[in-house]
């Protein structure tokens, strides 16, 4: 009887793969991809907070100008007296204030 000698494929890499250039590229990819200090990760997260930046400045500037508005309104004595009354609860001598809270519905 004759053995049965199975021959094994041995794995080889293709040419391109073992050329210095392409393994060096691959390396240096690898390495900025994945390790740098700069790696898409940060890179992700500073752009994401970059834009939750941008938000918040875009809502405190319009904060600023409807504050901006409401000071040209104080120098109005009758516009001033009304936002003390409305905010503040204030009140002139001898006067009552009433609150009127209304239910919110359910």
């Amino acid at each position: 009887m004759a053995s049965v000698v199975k021959k094994v494929k041995k794995f080889r890499f293709p040419k391109f793969m073992k050329n210095f250039y392409f393994v060096a590229s691959s390396i240096f990819l690898i390495w900025m991809l994945f390790f740098d200090t700069n790696d898409l990760i940060t890179q992700y997260r500073w752009q994401k907070k970059y834009q939750r930046l941008l938000k918040e400045k875009a809502y405190y500037l319009e904060l600023q100008n409807t504050l901006k508005q409401s000071i040209k309104d104080f120098n109005d004595r009758e516009n001033f007296e009304k936002f003390a009354r409305e905010k503040h609860l204030l009140q002139k001598p001898n006067e009552d204030v009433f609150l009127i809270i209304e239910e919110s519905e359910k």
